[in-house]
């Protein structure tokens, strides 16, 4: 993540994009512990990302946050911990801000006073957003244009990164192999054009959706500034937790010593021929 990139990453309903998108600001913000960022949440409200990020970093059920009841003794003393350290980071969920004036308002109040290099704003998703409140929607593929538009623009001015999630079209669901193209964006021109980078998450099978531990992967189909590749990750809903399924840890020589590389590898089994 670098100043400039618009990263846009696709999945159908109820994959778990808002929960990826979780995972990846709490592994922002371990790499970079004084990084400021602002989560637009559109569809969930602060309150429930709330918890989800605490679940998320406890590995306590995000549901019995609903009946803290359920809770033992030790998983609320996890919670409590979980939630000092994360208000002592520079976190901001949104969930009241629907159109972009708004979202664009925020975003260059946060970034100027954050140090180059230091801010990250995520955006989930692109479909809710809007450009005016009321105003009436008489060709939605060209307010999408204009909003991938500002976004790209805004991301070059401030340098910053933004990540942004989207939606996928539902003939996507109607092919028999479902591995995400391009062309399966919603409104697909601008997005696929104004990105630097575009990736989907999607499940490996159809049954992945109802177990307790699925199976996703990542596949990059588009990467200005870097390779093409698929990632492979277990989910586990009720901890709103993202698992890399094999890293290597390959010396690679660096100067005078050696430093460890991970690389994410695909495993054979889990590839679609």
């Amino acid at each position: 993540l670098r100043g400039g990139m618009l990263w846009t990453i696709g999945a159908r309903p109820g994959v778990g994009k808002s929960a990826f998108a979780l995972n990846l600001i709490e592994q922002a913000i371990k790499y970079t512990p004084n990084l400021t960022v602002d989560l637009f949440s559109l569809e969930m409200t602060a309150q429930d990302n709330y918890q989800r990020i605490v679940a998320c970093e406890t590995g306590v059920a995000a549901g019995k946050f609903t009946n803290p009841y359920q809770m033992s003794a030790a998983e609320k003393e996890k919670v409590r911990a979980g939630i000092e350290q994360l208000n002592r980071q520079q976190l901001y969920l949104h969930d009241k801000l629907l159109i972009l004036p708004q979202i664009i308002k925020t975003i260059r109040a946060h970034a100027a006073k954050a140090a180059a290099g230091e801010y990250l704003a995520v955006i989930d998703y692109l479909q809710i957003i809007s450009l005016e409140r009321l105003a009436a929607r008489t060709d939605r593929r060209l307010e999408i244009e204009t909003i991938t538009r500002e976004l790209k623009l805004l991301t070059n001015e401030m340098g910053i990164p933004i990540i942004l999630f989207s939606q996928l079209n539902r003939e996507l669901e109607k092919r028999v192999d479902r591995t995400p193209q391009l062309a399966d964006l919603r409104e697909s021109g601008s997005i696929e054009q104004d990105s630097n980078t575009v990736s989907f998450l999607y499940p490996i099978s159809n049954d992945e959706e109802h177990k307790a531990v699925r199976h996703l992967n990542l596949i990059f189909r588009k990467n200005r500034s870097g390779c093409l590749t698929e990632l492979a990750f277990t989910f586990t809903p009720g901890q709103m937790r993202f698992t890399p399924q094999l890293v290597l840890d390959t010396p690679v020589a660096a100067g005078n010593g050696t430093v460890n590389m991970q690389q994410d590898v695909v495993p054979p089994t889990m590839r679609r021929n």
